[in-house]
């Protein structure tokens, strides 16, 4: 249970963690697909779209500060007691949106659910945190294949039953509760009785409130919170936009095609997660090893883009037919422009893992506001005239100029940190921006 897994084996572990998961919230979509009806896939999606921006922020990628802790500045409460209370805030925020917004009766009822069961999900996200920072990825992926499969069972049993959405939102709430009370709560124990003894371990694991402490961790992850956050409203901003200007039906149709899409960034993200505890180490012990791993993932990308847009240009149609319906299936193109967006957004994301390897937070917060502005502003040109093939060029050229950006970033770091090595400086970068 002590013994970290070899970078292979956590690969393995995060790539079928997450490739389970990715298929059981496609399959909780689909089941409102078959079940339901565009506008109920339309609550659903609009839902997700503003719960999730603020689920992010009030997150802050404190698993991600947790996981590149190295040096074990922090102990595990203090991440737990700031991600409790960064999440009660959060839940305010989404409830009081919810309810002051001009919304129907069930859509309120559908953004709430979707920020609760999110703010839950939250809570067993710093626990896989501690488990990828002992490099058990294992144990994370576990959690997260039971809780989504969980969900994923309970929605369509109550769809099947009663066609409705809000009853199924409540059931992933329940689902997510369950599996952190039973699952994450007990893993933690176990990992933290091989370091302190079994008569500590529960102690472990409580959440501390100091003040000081988590106005520290708020500020280091405050950048990096941001980034997500960004990156969420980056997502969200083309969905609010379309339910605006076409409805909740088209908004239910572009959600529908976009989310095949998972399939390619969850192999990407399980490669980063796995990678980034290593590529920090690497960063502060052997930078040209850090180099030598970002080119191999550099390249690995590029090679994964075009196989995944090669196999939508040849199945995109039979797919959207078999998951969905011939009504789905004729907007192929879009689809097509929507996987070649992705393409590129696979090797922006190895950027990504470096600069966040590096703990370049206010780099990279930096580089999303400039992508985010890119994508307010193209959606706002594309979207109202072209509607949902818009939104799915606007895929292609946000995920360009975030390319550049992050690209450009890691030019300028590398040859920084060159130039201190050639020069014998003591090696200050590893401090982050």
């Amino acid at each position: 249970m002590q013994k970290r897994l070899s970078l292979r084996k956590n690969f393995s572990w995060v790539f079928v963690g997450n490739v389970v998961s990715a298929a059981c919230q496609w399959g909780i979509l689909t089941t409102f697909v078959k079940l339901g009806r565009p506008e109920m896939v339309g609550k659903f999606a609009l839902g997700l779209a503003i719960a999730t921006p603020i689920t992010v922020i009030a997150m802050l990628q404190l698993s991600a500060v947790q996981v590149t802790d190295a040096k074990n500045e922090y102990a595990f409460g203090n991440y737990f007691g700031t991600r409790l209370l960064m999440s009660f805030l959060g839940i305010l925020v989404i409830i009081a949106i919810a309810w002051l917004g001009d919304y129907p009766k069930e859509t309120a009822c559908v953004i709430f659910l979707a920020g609760l069961f999110k703010s839950i999900s939250a809570l067993s996200d710093i626990f896989r945190g501690l488990f990828r920072h002992h490099e058990r990825m294992d144990l994370s992926a576990i959690s997260l294949m039971i809780k989504n499969i969980s969900a994923l069972a309970i929605v369509f049993v109550v769809m099947t039953v009663s066609g409705q959405i809000v009853p199924a939102l409540v059931g992933i709430a329940i689902a997510y509760m369950l599996v952190f009370l039973v699952y994450d709560i007990s893993r933690a124990i176990k990992l933290f009785s091989f370091k302190v003894g079994p008569s500590e371990a529960r102690s472990s694991i409580l959440p501390s409130f100091e003040v000081r402490t988590i106005l520290k961790l708020v500020r280091l992850a405050l950048p990096l919170g941001i980034v997500v956050f960004l990156i969420s409203l980056q997502d969200s901003v083309p969905k609010y936009i379309l339910e605006a200007y076409r409805g909740e039906a088209s908004l239910g149709f572009y959600a529908a095609i976009a989310y095949p899409m998972v399939i390619g960034t969850t192999v990407v993200t399980a490669m980063t997660q796995a990678v980034i505890p290593r590529l920090a180490n690497y960063c502060v012990n052997k930078f040209s090893h850090y180099r030598q791993l970002i080119r191999k993932l550099l390249m690995i990308g590029v090679i994964m883009g075009l196989f995944f847009v090669g196999g939508v240009l040849v199945f995109g149609k039979l797919v959207l037919s078999i998951l969905y319906t011939a009504e789905y299936a004729s907007y192929n193109v879009e689809f097509t422009l929507l996987a070649i967006g992705t393409a590129v957004s696979f090797i922006s994301s190895f950027y990504g893992c470096g600069l966040t390897a590096a703990r370049l937070f206010k780099t990279a917060m930096v580089i999303k506001i400039l992508t985010c502005a890119v994508t307010v502003l193209t959606a706002f040109w594309l979207i109202p005239s072209y509607g949902i093939r818009g939104a799915s060029i606007l895929y292609i050229v946000v995920f360009s100029a975030s390319l550049v950006f992050a690209y450009t970033a890691m030019l300028f770091y590398t040859r920084k940190r060159r130039s201190q090595e050639e020069k014998g400086w003591i090696d200050i970068s590893t401090k982050g921006d």
